[in-house]
């Protein structure tokens, strides 16, 4: 099966959408997201914020990591 071939059956099985308002696509939008368990959302987050940091810095390697400018462990 060509590449071209495998797309055209994965779009089978897409669902398509179509909305006459912003109110009704951030509706559809809401109900999305609410769907998916916390845990997913989470990871989706992460997986989108490295993403866009490889695309705003290309040249640097991402090492996921708290940085010392953010938080800080002391004593009480």
């Amino acid at each position: 099966m060509d590449d071209a071939a495998r797309r055209r059956e994965a779009r089978k099985n897409w669902r398509t959408h179509v909305f006459r308002s912003w109110e009704d696509a951030e509706d559809f939008d809401m109900r999305f997201w609410a769907a998916i368990p916390v845990d997913e959302r989470a990871r989706v987050a992460w997986e989108l914020t490295e993403e866009l940091y490889a695309i705003a810095h290309p040249e640097e390697p991402h090492v996921p990591r708290l940085r010392r400018s953010v938080a800080i462990v002391t004593r009480r």
